[in-house]
């Protein structure tokens, strides 16, 4: 019955006091109170041992460094700290205000701890050497948190961090040799960590369970010897915005590491999962990954040897570096996969790919996949916007593997699109299989093609240069779909129209030289080409004449190059276009180019050369007024002479040509001078390297 009075007592007191003063309780071993205490001095309070409560409308501020067992800020409280640093041995309890200044709380002992709803951060929070344990039960800010080295094996300080609580470091966290520093199920959030190890059992620890980690900045592990700091993670997140030394110890459980910085580089750790949320380049080929990537940021990141699953959700994409396995699911969300030369090997299944989220086949790496009694679709596109997905099915029940790559063109060599294809070829190896079915869009078809759908065939070359069309079904829709059946063998395969192959042309064009017309034109692929009638006409009329013809090359797979000159020509400007006759009488025409026949004029005439710039050669033309010798030299800007193109007699009503060669001189501004009698011309040329 006295014991209940007591402390019945005592609670109307510290009631009483809280009213007015500032209430300082004091353990069983003080007597006394400090009832209107408002500033901590050498000789004032509290002392080591003394529970401090601060009171509702009272204000304390620490003048002076002090020790206490704990500090409890009630409301409309105050706690003001200047420079001076406070020393507590156990709980630290906030639903006031604290005002940290720039001065240091020191938590001791094994039973500190961090809670409260008031306002307030700390500026600096640190452990002392020894056996420490801080538990922090609430979210809590600070400006920088410091572990120091103990000097003891035997002496571990820790930290935990509990719940859903975060603790925030503005600043740098540091933890020392013989330091662990454990994220249970908080977060800590930090601009730095930095560790500093020792040797053997003396180093430092951080230690992430179920929790979270995230580094804006580095983290950095300052021993001078490898594999000395520790970072535990269980299966937690550690978020890594600046760099990551690799001089220590990474131990994953079943957690991901997330670097979400720039043009970070990755140590050379071994990952469960790695994510890859920031930007700039990353380059993971070096790395061992056991469980998932994940690329989510808008870096240009290359890949490891082996991954579980990937997903690929950037702009920028994924590019490989070495050839890659992935054993478990692709994942497209956003961005393509870029082979380049290096082969990629599919285990798993496909998800979310569509045009601008595939595989891109932009060298000569392939996609490689294994087939057991079933089907599968390569999710291949020939760059980043084109999407030409391959499905092949096996009904045996015997593994087989094919290989698959797609290119933009009608042959494998080819570049552009024609009327009669999808301007696409699969190149694809194995052994045989049951089902074979190609999509393409009809955008990317040319008219022809677009215009008979359903007769859409695939055309198949064993060897490159003979293609033979094969049975197929083709469903029309977006995206078209040319489906073989009964397939024995691979190689390359387009989609095109039934009967015959169009010959691809490349290029068409033609120059002046002198008084004729010189026609260049060149091919890719050609079938059941005959050959090419030249047609002429006057830019003046709209009647088009047959002025020549040249031999084709039949059915061949390799690009070819023809020429037709068109002499004696009148001055004025003439359109040219090509009538492509196939064997069996069909034909088609090509685009018209032009050119235009200077006439020679009854005057010293000296043509501005061609090209101009030029690197490293350039053609001069010139003509005479009558019958005589001329010269034509060539001139630096210093006025030497550098060439001479001609020099002897020249013939009235020709046009001369000279070649002028730069390869040995220097860039810069040349001058082509023409002589003739008394007459002297003078052009500016250029030469660019």
């Amino acid at each position: 019955m006295k014991k209940i009075s007591f402390i019945l007592l005592t609670a109307l007191l510290v009631v009483a006091l809280s009213a007015t003063t500032l209430a300082v309780t004091k353990t069983s071993a003080k007597t006394g109170n400090w009832n209107t205490a408002s500033t901590w001095t050498p000789s004032g309070v509290p002392a080591a041992g003394d529970l401090v409560i601060i009171a509702n409308t009272h204000t304390v501020t620490v003048n002076a460094a002090k020790t206490c067992a704990s500090v409890t800020i009630n409301t409309g409280g105050i706690l003001t700290m200047t420079t001076f640093g406070l020393t507590i041995a156990g709980p630290w309890v906030n639903n006031g205000t604290f005002n940290a200044g720039t001065g240091t709380v020191t938590f001791s002992g094994t039973a500190a701890a961090i809670a409260g709803t008031g306002t307030g951060n700390f500026y600096t929070i640190t452990l002392p050497t020894g056996i420490n344990t801080l538990t922090i039960n609430t979210s809590v800010v600070c400006t920088t948190f410091t572990m120091p080295q103990n000097t003891t094996n035997g002496d571990i300080n820790t930290v935990n961090i509990t719940g859903s609580n975060i603790l925030t470091v503005l600043g740098v966290l540091s933890i020392d040799r013989i330091s662990t520093f454990n994220v249970n199920t908080g977060t800590l959030n930090a601009a730095s960590i930095n560790m500093t190890g020792g040797s053997g059992v003396n180093q430092a620890n951080l230690i992430i369970t179920t929790g979270t980690v995230t580094v804006t900045g580095n983290i950095a592990f300052l021993g001078g010897i490898t594999t000395i700091q520790k970072i535990t993670l269980g299966s937690g997140t550690l978020n890594v915005g600046g760099t990551f030394d690799a001089d220590g110890t990474l131990t994953v459980g079943t957690g991901t590491v997330n670097f979400t910085g720039t043009n970070q580089t990755i140590p050379p750790y071994t990952y469960k999962n790695l994510t890859v949320s920031g930007s700039g380049t990353v380059n993971l080929s070096g790395i061992t990954v056991n469980g998932d990537i994940a690329v989510i940021g808008t870096a240009t990141v290359t890949l490891p040897p082996t991954c579980n699953d990937l997903t690929v959700n950037n702009s920028n994409g994924i590019t490989l570096n070495s050839a890659t396995t992935i054993s478990g699911n692709l994942i497209f969300t956003l961005g393509n996969l870029y082979l380049g030369n290096y082969n990629l090997t599919l285990n798993g299944s496909v998800v979310g790919a569509a045009a601008s989220k595939c595989i891109v086949t932009n060298g000569t790496g392939v996609v490689s996949r294994s087939i057991t009694a079933g089907n599968f679709t390569f999710p291949i596109g020939s760059d980043a916007t084109h999407y030409n997905p391959l499905r092949i099915a096996n009904n045996s029940t015997t593994a087989k593997t094919y290989t698959a790559r797609i290119v933009t063109g009608t042959t494998p060599i080819g570049s552009a699109k024609t009327t009669n294809t999808c301007g696409q070829t699969w190149i694809i190896t194995g052994t045989s299989a049951d089902t074979v079915a190609f999509s393409w869009n009809t955008s990317e078809a040319g008219t022809a093609l677009q215009a008979g759908l359903v007769g859409a065939s695939a055309w198949r070359s064993d060897n490159g240069n003979d293609w033979i069309e094969q049975f197929s079904i083709t469903a029309v829709g977006t995206p078209n779909a040319t489906t073989v059946t009964g397939v024995t063998s691979f190689s390359s395969w387009i989609v095109g129209t039934g009967g015959s192959l169009p010959v691809e042309m490349t290029s068409f064009a033609a120059a002046a030289q002198n008084m004729n017309a010189q026609l260049k034109w060149n091919t890719a692929t050609e079938v059941n080409n005959y050959g090419f009638e030249i047609e002429r006409r006057a830019i003046a009329s709209n009647a088009w004449e047959k002025v020549g013809f040249v031999l084709g090359s039949g059915t061949s797979n390799t690009a070819h190059n023809y020429t037709y000159a068109d002499n004696n020509l009148s001055a004025g400007k003439y359109a040219y276009r090509l009538k492509q006759i196939d064997n069996d009488g069909a034909f088609k025409y090509s685009v018209s180019t032009e050119v235009e026949i200077i006439g020679v004029a009854k005057e010293l005439k000296l043509f501005g050369n061609y090209p101009n710039p030029f690197n490293p050669s350039t053609k001069v033309q010139f003509a005479v007024p009558e019958n005589g010798n001329v010269s034509l030299r060539v001139y630096n800007i210093i006025g030497q002479e550098v060439a001479t193109l001609f020099d002897g007699a020249a013939e009235a009503g020709n046009i001369y040509t000279a070649n002028f060669d730069g390869s040995h001189m220097a860039s810069g501004l040349y001058f082509s001078v023409l002589e003739f009698g008394n007459q002297r011309i003078t052009h500016k040329m250029m030469m660019t390297k």
